[in-house]
Order: structure tokens, then C-alpha cells, then sequence
């Protein structure tokens, strides 16, 4: 599903909250899930959020954050992942929609 073109984005004003921080650390290990790299995360280190309304689900949450992660070669580099957070009566789920390097790194 992609909702990016209809999100209202916000800049995310308390980056060091635990939740937003949890996020990053989710995405980095689902990447580290799919591609078989061994990032370390670090830190969210800004970000944009928007709320959406989905059908059959209470809401959304889009997330696009900057995340700092440890490459196995021991070097801290930045990366944009986005990822939206389904919330539907308590049940909570994520999509992990992209994990991409802010400039180019081959470790």
C-alpha cells in the first residue's frame, strides 16, 4: 500500500523519545533481517512523522527518520528508512517500507 504522496509530514519534535528511538532500532534490525548485514544501530538522529487514516484499521502513523547505525567495519553512517505503524483495537504492526544509505556506502 503506498500512502507517502498523501502524508502530511511533521518534523518529529521529541527525536529521543524511547518510542521514536525503538522505531529505528526496529528498522535497522529488519533490514539487517533481509539483506543479511550486520548494522549495529545507534540512534535516530531526526525525522518527519504524519498521521493517516487507513480502512479497517484505527490509524497510521508514517514514519521517515534519519537512523545512525555502526557498519561491520566499525564506521557510524546515516541511513532514511521509512516505516509505518498500523494501530487496529490492540493490535499494532509495522511495515518497513525502505532502509537506504543517505550517501553511497559499499562496506
Amino acid at each position: 500500500m503506498s500512502v507517502e504522496p498523501f502524508l502530511p509530514s511533521e518534523p518529529i519534535k521529541h527525536i529521543n523519545d524511547p518510542h521514536v528511538q525503538a522505531i529505528g532500532r526496529l528498522a535497522v534490525d529488519e533490514h539487517n533481517k533481509k539483506t543479511g548485514d550486520n548494522l549495529k544501530p545507534m540512534h535516530v538522529v531526526n525525522g518527519l512523522s504524519g498521521t493517516i487514516f487507513l480502512p479497517g484499521f484505527e490509524e497510521g502513523i508514517f514514519y521517515h527518520l534519519v537512523v545512525e547505525a555502526e557498519t561491520t567495519g566499525g564506521i557510524n553512517w546515516t541511513y532514511a528508512t521509512k516505516v509505518l505503524k498500523i494501530s487496529g483495537g490492540c493490535l499494532i504492526r509495522y511495515e518497513f517500507k525502505s532502509f537506504e544509505p543517505i550517501l553511497p556506502y559499499k562496506p
